[in-house]
């Protein structure tokens, strides 16, 4: 019987047009009558996911940011963040890195150098609890730095991922995007935040389900024993996942939990 669900949200629960599957909200009715949790991980910034779900707030589980901070119900039951020192460090190195450009996403909002707007701004939209600083390295220092973000101009997997190849062994560095990537503590993703409310609540693996398009979400499939991929996912994470879900633009992820857990076509 599943007791958890989680899923990613950009490319897997939300269509192309960033919106929720139309039965979004029967579905959901339907797993809290069951008294199942359902949970939104994402890489996306606690305030920004919180604004699109204001109305769900008393009945989901937000993990943000891949897992380093999660609110049961509007409680914080993990914050997990980047020492300064290293923050510092990374940061440093992407500033010294022709084509890549940063954001360092805090508890207290995420925040950016005003020369990197231009080419971020397609992701700053995203974060509603946004700053302008003139250094962010410095300005990191005041903050718990949950995760940092980086643009690519280039291909993020085949430059970026290379230029960080430093901190391989000592963060956990994901791409996330075709032009992002993101850098966070070792041992803090997305599936590290499931096993902690796996231990917390006593779910198995076996009671666990979870949706992804990405390799941030990889995690995600090893601690999940109904790990779907979405058609439209990397191939790597399909290789990765037990099963498929139809696509985010087929509404996937209600499908899958309409057939497989509330027992309806």
């Amino acid at each position: 019987m599943i007791k958890f669900i989680a899923t990613d949200l950009d490319g897997t629960l939300l269509n192309e047009k960033k919106e929720l599957p139309k039965d979004f909200d029967e579905v959901l009715n339907a797993l809290n009558e069951k008294g199942i949790q359902f949970a939104i991980s994402s890489g996306r910034q606690y305030d920004t996911i919180l604004k699109q779900f204001e109305k769900y707030g008393d009945q989901i589980t937000i993990i943000a940011e891949n897992g380093a901070i999660v609110y049961e119900k509007g409680k914080r039951i993990i914050l997990d963040p980047l020492d300064n020192d290293s923050a510092a460090e990374i940061l440093a190195a992407v500033k010294n890195e022709p084509g890549l450009y940063s954001l360092a996403c805090g508890a207290n909002g995420a925040m950016g150098e005003e020369e990197n707007e231009e080419h971020i701004k397609n992701v700053i939209m995203y974060y509603v609890n946004y700053r302008t600083v003139d250094n962010v390295i410095e300005a990191s220092r005041h903050d718990d730095i949950l995760k940092i973000a980086i643009y690519d101009d280039e291909l993020s997997e085949n430059h970026c991922y290379k230029v960080l190849k430093k901190f391989h062994n000592t963060h956990n560095v994901l791409v996330s995007g075709e032009h992002w990537l993101d850098v966070m503590k070792t041992g803090v993703t997305k599936g590290s935040a499931i096993e902690h409310i796996q231990k917390l609540r006593g779910y198995k693996p076996e009671e666990c389900m979870a949706f992804g398009d990405f390799m941030n979400d990889a995690d995600m499939m090893r601690v999940c024993f109904h790990s779907y991929a979405m058609e439209n996912a990397h191939p790597d994470l399909k290789a990765l996942c037990r099963f498929s879900a139809p696509s985010n633009d087929d509404s996937g992820v209600t499908k899958i939990i309409k057939k497989a857990v509330l027992n309806e076509i």
